[in-house]
């Protein structure tokens, strides 16, 4: 068994907490399935407790008279702003904050080069972002939008084609859950931001970040190259981006889910997750983590209420 918190080793570890080693209520793709929602909640949970913990970047070019921009499929349904940053040649890099990570972001002041007697403002508007006043001439990555990305879900298996910086997915088929681990997305950039660590084979250890990926030919980009890397025994994984120390904490949440068809485990996997008096659960684990990296607090009471 490895001790990695690879895709095989949760989706292994789920069926543990469930008692169900093979498929009996639940096939292996619909667990993936359960492991990526779970994945989903504790990100979102994570971003609203420590904004800093997931933030990815994207370069804006600006074009002459156009007011909206694409985003990057994980910023898509309108991710939270964290900055924006004004990258234009020869002028300052003036920072724009969003004060509740929300709703839109104002400049702090107005002399963006774009800018009028009136300060600029950057809005999001769907996967779109819309800069006002329209910018009156093209500047290449003029704007760095930074943000709390969205992610994709996990994925494990071989290869079928490599280069120093890419690497093709070997998804001809369904994954058969022997040597591929979960259904791979066909839309492109959506595993960006994510990490690709090469589990077994040639390179094995190496671990790098997406930066791009090409859904119709299934082909990952990372960054920095890989110093080797092969399809003949490679195997990579496309990671959970919850922190390695937590990922426990993503298998127990999506055993809670699939507890719910059973119903034996339940109540002892909703223990583990939350905790019981006088013993903190797994979650609280985590809650408490992000509290201290992001406050710097001490010790904190926690209230529990009994019902009859």
């Amino acid at each position: 068994m490895s001790l990695l918190t690879c895709p095989k080793q949760m989706l292994e570890d789920l069926r543990d907490w469930l008692d169900e080693p093979t498929a009996a209520f639940w096939g292996d793709a619909r667990l993936m399935y359960r492991l990526h929602v779970a994945q989903q909640d504790i990100v979102r949970t994570v971003q609203m407790a420590s904004p800093s913990c997931f933030v990815a970047t994207y370069d804006i070019s600006l074009v002459a008279s156009q007011a909206l921009y694409d985003l990057p499929l994980n910023a898509r349904l309108g991710t939270r702003w964290i900055a924006a940053e004004n990258r234009i040649a020869g002028t300052p890099y003036y920072y724009v904050y969003d004060v509740d990570l929300r709703r839109y972001l104002e400049t702090e002041s107005a002399n963006w080069p774009w800018g009028s007697e009136s300060s600029p403002h950057l809005t999001l508007q769907g996967d779109q972002v819309r800069i006002s006043p329209v910018p009156a001439s093209a500047a290449s990555s003029g704007i760095r939008y930074m943000y709390a990305p969205a992610y994709g879900n996990m994925l494990q298996g071989t290869l079928t084609g490599t280069t120093t910086t890419t690497v093709t997915l070997n998804w001809s088929t369904a994954p058969d859950y022997v040597t591929t681990f979960g259904t791979v997305d066909n839309r492109d950039d959506f595993y960006n931001g994510m990490t690709l660590f090469v589990v077994s084979g040639t390179g094995e250890g190496q671990y790098r970040t997406i930066t791009d990926y090409a859904g119709s030919t299934r082909t990952i980009t990372v960054s920095p190259a890989f110093t080797s890397v092969a399809t003949t025994d490679s195997v990579v994984a496309v990671m959970s981006p919850v922190m390695e120390d937590f990922r426990d904490v993503v298998v127990l949440g999506a055993a809670r889910q699939a507890s719910i068809k059973g119903r034996t485990r339940y109540k002892e996997i909703q223990t583990e997750f939350y905790g019981s008096p006088g013993r903190p659960g797994r979650w609280q684990a985590l809650m408490s983590w992000l509290e201290e990296r992001q406050d710097f607090r001490g010790e904190t009471v926690e209230v529990w209420f009994h019902g009859d």
